[in-house]
């Protein structure tokens, strides 16, 4: 995880929050996920981070940098 980047998973949502000085959050509704994939290359899967990206009404939006995204994409469908 980067500093000042918060990833949160819900019952409902998913949450980006990044930013140290200056604020910038995203929601996504889990009702409206259509499809969900993990990019990581060698390094990333040496040091355990990776890049997710979650499809919702044709509009694809990215998490660069999760720590084990292979957790963070279990708890989305988990919440699913």
């Amino acid at each position: 995880m980067k500093i000042g980047t918060h990833y949160v998973v819900t019952n409902k949502r998913v949450i980006l929050k990044q930013g140290l000085l200056s604020r910038n959050a995203m929601e996504l509704m889990l009702t409206k996920c259509e499809g969900l994939s993990i990019n990581q290359g060698l390094i990333g899967r040496l040091l355990g981070f990776g890049t997710i990206l979650l499809t919702t009404g044709g509009a694809t939006n990215v998490f660069s940098y999760v720590t084990d995204p292979i957790k963070f994409r279990n708890a989305i469908n988990a919440q699913l």
